[in-house]
């Protein structure tokens, strides 16, 4: 992997925000039909709307980080590999960048 570390914090705030999403839809599932003023049920959606916002930002941030951390890498870069040539008359040796 490129960067374990990334990796895991992507997946786990991209976890959290999927949880945040999740908890916000069932909260918003659970109010009332109707509009009412100074009631429990306006906390409420003003909860589930900050559980969606949140949550929706979290797997937005999460994933590319998750991916860009998880991505295989070669264990030497080909780059840095030298060539080395040898003939009757000599030899050379040469890196490719």
């Amino acid at each position: 992997m490129a960067s374990p570390a990334a990796f895991y914090v992507g997946l786990t705030l991209a976890g959290v925000g999927a949880l945040g999403v999740v908890t916000g839809l069932v909260i918003r599932a659970d109010l009332p039909e109707t509009e009412c003023e100074n009631c429990p049920a306006e906390e409420k959606r003003s909860a589930s709307l900050g559980l969606l916002i949140g949550g929706g930002i979290g797997m937005l941030i999460g994933i590319p980080i998750a991916a860009v951390g998880g991505r295989q890498v070669a264990d030497e870069p080909s780059w840095a590999r030298p060539k080395v040539f040898i003939s009757p008359r000599g030899g050379a040796l040469q890196w490719t960048f």
